[in-house]
């Protein structure tokens, strides 16, 4: 893809996901990361084969460098994965926890924007707060 097209990451992000369609059930793409996952090292190297064979019929490449392979466990995105298990990572957490309460309409508005993590966090962290 040529560099300095304006919309070359949503392209390319649209073309990643349409080579693992068909493999939500053990796949997920965001932008140019391709994470898999599996309840078996078995399993796990058939996703792995079958991923590899769909990057290789596509043409795309993968760098090595930036590969990594058999996790038990990972932060991603904010989040902290674990043994099929998605916690919030103890930094974002303590910011949350930290951040001064907002006192008026552009301060909640501020503090809303801030707060951009998935519902899973959210639940998480107002067990957290709530006294």
């Amino acid at each position: 893809m040529p560099f300095g097209l304006c919309n070359a990451p949503a392209t390319f992000s649209r073309l990643v996901c349409q080579v693992v369609v068909g493999c939500e059930y053990f796949c997920v793409v965001y932008l140019d990361d391709v994470l898999i996952f599996s309840e078996t090292w078995s399993d796990h190297v058939r996703h792995l084969r079958i991923v590899f064979e769909r990057v290789r019929n596509a043409g795309l490449t993968l760098k090595r460098s930036k590969c990594e392979f058999a996790a038990a466990e990972l932060d991603y995105l904010g989040h902290h994965i674990s043994l099929g298990k998605v916690f919030p990572r103890e930094e974002k957490v303590r910011a949350l926890i930290d951040f001064p309460c907002p006192l008026n309409g552009k301060a909640v508005q501020r503090f809303l924007g801030w707060l951009d993590i998935s519902a899973v966090s959210l639940h998480i962290i107002w067990s957290q707060l709530v006294l």
